[in-house]
């Protein structure tokens, strides 16, 4: 196949596209990107067009930074990788006739595909037993009756119960038959008793070795689902599958309990995915040389020079692992002054931004529903938990007029 003649076309200027694929394109600048453009290219989506120079065609589109490479001496970005974020790159290169001296010429063709989730939301705390999936489940449903279409994804693979709190105690199609190459993600997301909430189920089993192989492939379709908000429900632990689903997330919510286990696990959660982030950043050397201590790092970071690309690297970290708390089985101030503690440990070691999305006491509601595999917010809508974890949907949702009263 002859050389890809596309650019790669962001704020007026054009760049040679090396490689285009069902996972998005790598883009090369022999000179370097300078620091602006890197920093405006990592801020989130943003949009770009596609041009083919031998028929002057092009295409607007909707990428994503995922990683960067620096040139050797390290002083500068060279090469992007962009993902797919609202177009499918896997079509087929067009035919225009014979090229000179005979040859095929080819031009980029991209299919137009389905958009990505209006906002995914990935919510985690490292523990099993803090009312994360009990969380996951009626936020889901909150969102999904401010929202057309919401999508819950039970990130915990291997040992899911989203399907049971939603009354489905019968899976047919799960991520199992998905990891196994058997049925497309498409086809193992399934409709719940409940209008515009939708559900992906994890696997019943053990699927580790399939997990291992088909992540890059998960993470990838992931990001396709055709859906206004995709909320997903992360397993327990610090596992790299958790933690890369946690960094795709548009936003991120931490459940704790006002216990000092729990704070403990959700300040190792925090950490680890953050330098889960790093690495995959390309800042690992960084991470390696201050012997993974968050304030030696921020100093080795701040010692670097102005425009540094590793200096606009960590901030754009930074920025993606801000986060938001949710305390459940917060009963008072008391309990409430525990959780603001995992704040204040938080900024003063990590300095990730975070704030505190809300509170839920806990209640004979909540245990009624777990029972009755109903879903508390369905159950009980005018409890103070409905309400506020209404309040809370509402609050993601950017939807200020739908706040309860």
């Amino acid at each position: 196949m002859d050389a890809i003649r596309a650019k790669f076309v962001f704020d007026g200027t054009g760049y040679d596209v090396l490689d285009i694929s069902s996972e998005g394109l790598q883009v090369e600048c022999t000179t370097g990107f300078t620091d602006e453009t890197i920093k405006r290219l990592s801020r989130g989506n943003f949009e770009f067009l596609l041009l083919d120079p031998a028929t002057d065609n092009q295409i607007e589109l909707i990428g994503e930074l995922m990683r960067s490479e620096l040139a050797h001496d390290g002083s500068r970005v060279v090469r992007v990788w962009i993902a797919k974020t609202a177009k499918n790159w896997s079509g087929p290169l067009q035919d225009t006739g014979a090229g000179i001296g005979g040859e095929r010429e080819e031009t980029i063709s991209p299919d137009f595909g389905r958009v990505r989730a209006g906002k995914t939301i990935a919510i985690g705390g490292g523990k099993g037993g803090v009312g994360k999936t009990i969380v996951s489940v009626n936020l889901a449903l909150a969102l999904s009756r401010l929202l057309k279409n919401v999508t819950l994804f039970d990130g915990d693979i291997g040992n899911c119960n989203c399907n049971t709190l939603l009354g489905i105690t019968r899976v047919s199609l799960s991520l199992e038959d998905y990891l196994r190459k058997e049925r497309s993600l498409d086809e193992v997301t399934v409709s719940t008793a409940y209008p515009g909430l939708h559900l992906v189920c994890g696997a019943q089993n053990k699927v580790d070795a399939y997990l291992t192989g088909e992540m890059a492939r998960l993470l990838n379709d992931v990001r396709q689902i055709d859906t206004d908000c995709l909320v997903i429900d992360l397993g327990a632990g610090m596992s790299d599958a958790t933690l890369d689903l946690y960094r795709l997330a548009d936003d991120k919510i931490i459940v704790v309990t006002p216990q000092v286990t729990s704070l403990q696990n959700a300040y190792s959660f925090i950490k680890s995915a953050f330098f889960h982030d790093l690495k995959r950043s390309g800042l690992a050397a960084f991470l390696s040389k201050s012997g993974f201590d968050p304030q030696k790092l921020r100093t080795i970071i701040d010692n670097l020079e102005d425009g540094h690309t590793a200096r606009h690297a960590f901030a754009v970290v930074l920025t993606r692992q801000r986060f938001k708390i949710v305390g459940s089985m917060v009963n008072g101030d008391g309990d409430l002054k525990i959780v603001h503690n995992l704040q204040k440990v938080v900024g003063q070691y990590l300095r990730i931004e975070n704030t505190l999305l809300g509170t839920i006491a806990t209640s004979d509601d909540i245990l009624k529903s777990i029972n009755r595999i109903t879903p508390f917010v369905a159950l009980s809508p005018g409890s103070a938990q409905s309400q506020e974890i209404k309040r809370m949907a509402a609050c993601l949702a950017e939807r200020p007029g739908d706040l309860p009263v």
